[in-house]
């Protein structure tokens, strides 16, 4: 693609009263919204519904429709495998990079906690409006107390939102089916086990992304499960609210 787009995180809200208070963004110093005038302007919230299950960074990928971030039942991407099973978003966002089909990536730079939110501006220059009809967003992040659960939305169509209005979404839990779902210490890379993350073994699993059906915690009688019962989730376990500001 030839058109520009910015995409920038405005930082952490610790709840969703703060982020009604603050109106969404950060000192004025980092709010893109003065730079020019005939951008469009959105801003993308992700709120964490879980109890007790931290999310990693998000991974956020502009594309157009050739573009698909995951399909379910499809084998995920080594990129994708990377996230779901450590949280790190840098193998799938160099594997967005390189898809002519994508236009810009974001990758987030910190845990989104459980009842928490955080909130990115997304800028893209009008003059490549014709270019934009069939622009979508798609989002992922981890859940982290688990072995390879993510979350999130995909092909998301933002261009139809008037200034001012606004969309959500929510994020149902898949698994990527790139590692046996054993719960142990070792292989839960959150705090929960504070073990091994990625490991490109797909030895012992499904090798192809499902709805995933929860955790079995030790509070339900997997003796070698690291999880309790306050790692359930249920579904959905994120919500993407999108807002055009300008």
């Amino acid at each position: 693609m030839n058109y520009k787009a910015s995409l920038l995180s405005t930082g952490i809200l610790a709840a969703s009263a703060l982020l009604t208070a603050c109106g969404g963004s950060s000192s004025s110093s980092n709010n893109p919204v003065s730079d020019n005038d005939q951008d469009y302007v959105f801003t993308v919230e992700v709120t964490n519904l879980t109890y007790a299950q931290p999310l990693s960074p998000p991974a956020l990928v502009l594309h157009d429709s050739a573009y698909e971030l995951f399909s379910e039942g499809s084998t995920a991407s080594l990129g994708l495998e990377e996230l779901a099973e450590s949280g790190s978003n840098v193998a799938l966002l160099d594997e967005a990079q390189a898809d002519d089909a994508v236009m810009q990536t974001l990758a987030g730079d910190s845990l989104i906690l459980p009842g928490s939110s955080q909130v990115f501006t997304l800028r893209i220059d009008a003059d490549f409006e014709e270019e934009l009809v069939n622009t979508q967003l798609s989002l992922i992040t981890m859940l982290i107390n688990t072995n390879d659960a993510f979350t999130g939305e995909k092909n998301i169509d933002i261009f139809q939102l008037e200034v001012n209005q606004s969309k959500s979404h929510n994020g149902v839990v898949w698994d990527s089916g790139t590692e046996e779902n054993t719960e142990s210490a070792a292989s839960i890379p959150g705090p929960a086990g504070n073990g091994e993350g990625f490991n490109s073994s797909r030895e012992n699993d499904i090798d192809k992304i499902v709805f995933h059906p929860g955790v079995v915690s030790a509070d339900d009688g997997l003796s070698t499960s690291a999880l309790t019962q306050a790692h359930r989730f249920d579904q959905p376990a994120s919500r993407i609210r999108i807002t055009r500001i300008q």
